[in-house]
């Protein structure tokens, strides 16, 4: 038995696919299959079996693979005192860009504490893909909003496939612009307001029956103009003058501009309810591998420990 081999046995679990797994490693699926089969006929059981759900370990062979990625940890150390890189298995999470970026540098150093060699990849996709692609198999991780309508039709889904849904933080939309607009002093601002402007706004929110912003709302004369990511929005508002729409947590958790030079400013008039929770999903934690239930623990002691911003309503409950 090789050392890598243990290796492959837990990049197969990490995707619950063996094929996936080949591309990660960079194998063809016949040789990755053979060297399972092998190594499963010099333990004498299976690891793995086939389910609804994919590829997961048998009872032995969760044993298993817990034994095997203790090996590879510690054969992983001993190589790097030798100066040779053998990282352990990455956790990939998938999430709505708008949560990416407000979330992604402070769990990376709450991780690196519980498990200072350890790496997390992010992946951006349109939030309302999150749920499926872990239903599915795709991810075990993902983060993203849903309306309260939404999240209980999803929660009825994912019950079915023992996937596991968190509500880690109540949130709604607001109109973001800078300091010196003269909407900026307004409490409160109505969509009938907001004609002839220039909008930055996110990929997701120009898929308007995907999002509780609708932008054919507007009158014809706005203009919009669509960036990949939180900071450009936030920087073409802030160079610009121009307005965009964004949650509470990625207006006041990214810090990528100077949020004091900018107003988050309330809205009613919206076709649904202006009301957004931001959940953590993930498959069951016994499919999960070591480094991924530490990314689960980092994430929810991070929002455990999150107040809502200081101009939501639900900070204003607090005072």
């Amino acid at each position: 038995m090789r050392v890598e081999h243990l290796y492959y046995l837990l990049v197969i679990d990490a995707h619950h696919s063996i094929s996936a797994a080949a591309k990660e490693l960079y194998l063809s699926q016949t040789a990755l299959s053979s060297i399972v089969s092998r190594l499963e006929e010099e333990l004498g059981f299976a690891v793995f079996q086939r389910s609804r759900e994919g590829v997961i370990p048998t009872a032995r062979g969760k044993e298993t693979l817990a034994i095997a990625w203790d090996i590879w940890s510690r054969w992983s150390i001993s190589m790097n005192l030798n100066g040779e890189d053998c990282s352990p298995l990455p956790v990939n999470i998938i999430s709505s860009p708008s949560i990416t970026c407000s979330l992604s540098l402070e769990l990376i150093r709450c991780f690196r504490k519980r498990v200072p060699r350890g790496s997390l990849i992010f992946h951006e996709m349109v939030g309302s893909d999150v749920g499926p692609s872990i239903v599915q198999n795709h991810a075990n991780i993902g983060l993203t909003y849903y309306s309260k309508k939404s999240l209980r039709e999803f929660i009825a889904v994912a019950q079915k496939y023992q996937i596991k849904v968190t509500q880690l933080f109540q949130d709604h939309l607001y109109l973001v612009m800078r300091e010196d607009c003269p909407l900026a002093n307004k409490p409160v601002i109505n969509v009938s307001e907001l004609q002839n402007q220039q909008f930055a706004i996110l990929p997701h929110f120009h898929l308007g029956e995907n999002t509780i912003f609708f932008s054919h709302l507007l009158d014809a004369s706005n203009h919009f103009t669509i960036f990949p990511n939180v900071p450009l929005v936030k920087q073409a508002v802030f160079d610009h003058g121009m307005l965009t729409v964004l949650s509470g947590f990625a207006f006041h958790y990214d810090h990528s501009v100077d949020n004091r030079r900018l107003r988050a400013v309330s809205f009613p008039g919206l076709i649904t309810d202006n009301d957004m929770v931001l959940c953590l999903i993930h498959q069951k934690v016994s499919s999960l591998h070591h480094q991924e239930q530490a990314a689960l623990k980092c994430i929810a002691n991070m929002f455990e420990e999150l107040l809502p911003p200081p101009f939501s309503p639900e900070a204003e409950q607090r005072k």
